[in-house]
Formats: C-alpha cells, sequence, structure tokens
C-alpha cells in the first residue's frame, strides 16, 4: 500500500510545477521527484523517483476499488474588484521585515476568515495556505528569489525577495501573471 500522507508531508520541500492535468514535483537537494497525473475528478498515476529507483502507481478501478481523489482545498473566500490602475502600499506594521504591497489589475481585497471578513494587509498569516506554489529562480543578481502563490477564485499573490531592498509583493491574476514574472526574469 501506498501512504500517501507521506508523500504530502515531504512535498513541503518540494518544487512544483503544474499544467492541466500534470504536477511535477522536484527536490534537487535530495534528487527526488514526484509526478501526478489526474483528470479532473481523481488522481490516476503517481510516480515516485529517487536517483534510479522509480516507483509507480497507476490507477484504475478494477474490482470496485475506490478511486485516489485529487485534494479538496478549502476556499478562503477570497474576493476583489479588477481595476485599471496599479496601487503601491507600504507595509511596515505587524510584520517582520518591511514589504511593498502592488495591488496590480485588483482592488479592495478581502478573505473571509470564519464567517470575518479581512483586509488583505491583516491576513498574511492566512495566506500561507496557498492551493500551489512555484518558486523561480532570477538571474539578476540582486534577487534571492521569485515566488508564486496561487489560489482558488483565480487570486495569486507573487513575491520578488530582493537581498537587499524590501521584498515586493503582488496582488494579481493569472490573466497578469506572467507579464509581472517577466519583469524579473527571462
Amino acid at each position: 500500500m501506498i501512504d500517501l500522507e507521506n508523500y504530502i508531508y515531504v512535498l513541503a520541500d518540494y518544487v512544483c510545477t503544474y499544467s492541466d492535468n500534470v504536477a511535477v514535483c522536484e527536490n534537487s537537494q535530495e534528487n527526488e521527484s514526484l509526478v501526478f497525473t489526474y483528470n479532473s475528478t481523481y488522481i490516476e498515476s503517481i510516480k515516485y523517483q529517487k536517483d534510479d529507483i522509480i516507483y509507480a502507481l497507476k490507477y484504475s478501478n478494477y474490482n470496485g476499488v475506490n478511486p485516489i481523489p485529487l485534494i479538496d482545498y478549502k476556499s478562503m473566500g477570497i474576493s476583489y474588484n479588477m481595476t485599471d490602475t496599479i496601487q503601491k502600499e507600504e507595509v511596515t506594521e505587524n510584520v517582520d521585515e518591511a514589504y511593498t504591497l502592488y495591488n496590480y489589475y485588483i482592488d479592495n481585497v478581502t478573505i473571509s476568515n470564519d464567517g470575518e471578513l479581512i483586509n488583505i494587509t491583516d491576513a498574511y498569516n492566512i495566506l500561507s495556505a496557498s492551493m500551489y506554489y512555484n518558486a523561480y529562480a532570477s538571474e539578476r543578481e540582486n534577487i534571492k528569489q521569485i515566488e508564486e502563490f496561487i489560489y482558488d477564485n483565480n487570486f495569486i499573490i507573487i513575491i520578488v525577495d530582493f537581498k537587499d531592498e524590501n521584498d515586493l509583493y503582488y496582488l494579481t491574476t493569472t490573466e497578469h501573471s506572467k507579464e509581472i514574472l517577466s519583469q524579473y526574469m527571462k
């Protein structure tokens, strides 16, 4: 039997990329990878590889065995309005280090937490639980890394982590994420 909970646990140290029906998660330090193939309802296969060792699980509903369900992420109740302008806000209170927040084509962002609507700048601890996460390297010397947190409701946070400057946080949607990322990566 394959313990899926164990795979989900190790994913915390992986960098994952997603396409329409494949998720590729890699940990370059441990030379490990996990590849999930799925359709709109079920995980169809899981392949785990470490060095030259490969374990593969393919699902078929043979003899009435229950399918492997997709992970159902709890909705955060994110709501926002689209805007034609980019709004800039300096955030220094109640955070470990200062950062600059850009409402990039998004305005009036709120999150529902136990029925209470809270502003995005007051919800940084809640936003750590994204649906998907991508980390990117940048060829620019002054940037440590670029992180992309993808949530439900077409909502994305992109963090540009500078070595010697305040971090930049972009609030955007999938329509504009490539435009932002292209400013910092080739």
